[in-house]
C-alpha cells in the first residue's frame, strides 16, 4: 500500500538524518513544508501555472517562520487539499503526529524553524512523488 510506504520512507530518512533531526520540532517544521510541497504541485497541476506561480506561495510569510506561522501554514494547506479533492490522508497524519509531538512553547529559534520548514518544502517531493504517480494513473487512492 502507498501510504505505508511513504509512512516508512519518512521513518527511515529521519533515521538515517537522526543528527539532523534531533526534536519532534525540527521533524514537525520539516513535515509541514513536505505538506507544502505536495500542495504547490496540486495548485500547478490544477491551476497550470509555473513553479513560483503558486497562489498557496503568498501564505508562506517570505518563510520567515515561528511556532504560529507553521502550524496556520498546516491547517491552511490541509483546507486548500481538501477544496481541491487532493488530500492526501497519510502525509497529513505523518505531519499532524510530529505536529501533537512537538506540543506548545518550541525552543527552536525562528530561524531554525524557517531553516527546517524550508528543507522540508525543498526535499517534499521525495516523499510525495508517490501521491503524483498515483494521481496520474487516473484517481486519487489519497480521498479514502
Amino acid at each position: 500500500m502507498v501510504e505505508e510506504g511513504v509512512e516508512k520512507m519518512v521513518e527511515k530518512f529521519f533515521d538515517e538524518h537522526r543528527d539532523t533531526f534531533t526534536s519532534a520540532e525540527e521533524k514537525a517544521a520539516f513535515m509541514v513544508g513536505v505538506l507544502v510541497n505536495y500542495l504547490l504541485y496540486v495548485q500547478r497541476d490544477e491551476r497550470d501555472v509555473g513553479w513560483g506561480e503558486e497562489p498557496f506561495r503568498s501564505r508562506l510569510y517570505g518563510l520567515m517562520l515561528d511556532e504560529t506561522k507553521v502550524k496556520k501554514i498546516f491547517d491552511k494547506a490541509v483546507g486548500k487539499l481538501t477544496e481541491y479533492k487532493r488530500s492526501y490522508p497519510t502525509l497529513e497524519k505523518i505531519t499532524g503526529k510530529y505536529l501533537s509531538e512537538s506540543g506548545k512553547e518550541w525552543k527552536l529559534s525562528k530561524d531554525e524553524i524557517s531553516y527546517y520548514f524550508t528543507l522540508g518544502l525543498t526535499l517534499g517531493s521525495i516523499f510525495t512523488f508517490k501521491a503524483k504517480e498515483d494521481n496520474e494513473k487516473g484517481g486519487n487512492e489519497h480521498d479514502q
